[in-house]
């Protein structure tokens, strides 16, 4: 799937499951995950979407970034489907 394919599907679940969502193009953010979902009790998820072949890997600022945040026990994931959004926020 691609990366805009899967783009769309999280602004339409996050519509779905009353939630906001923010997908972060900044070029001044380099690194810093493309995709923020804030649930109605303020849960912050953000995430990298990334698609399913090859193509679809983490750059090295990417990692450093993701590792930054989680020490900083940001709650942080590298997906690349919709599903895989559902699990992590209980969505339906």
């Amino acid at each position: 799937m691609l990366e805009s394919s899967l783009v769309s599907k999280v602004n339409k679940f996050a519509v779905k499951n009353n939630m906001i969502y923010l997908n972060i193009k900044d070029k001044n953010l380099n690194g810093w995950p493309d995709s923020l979902l804030i649930n109605r009790e303020g849960v912050h998820y953000w995430f990298e979407l990334k698609r399913e072949d090859k193509q679809g890997r983490l750059s090295p600022i990417q990692e450093y970034r993701i590792q930054e945040m989680k020490g900083y026990k940001i709650k942080v994931y590298v997906v690349n489907d919709i599903k895989q959004i559902k699990e992590i926020t209980n969505g339906v």
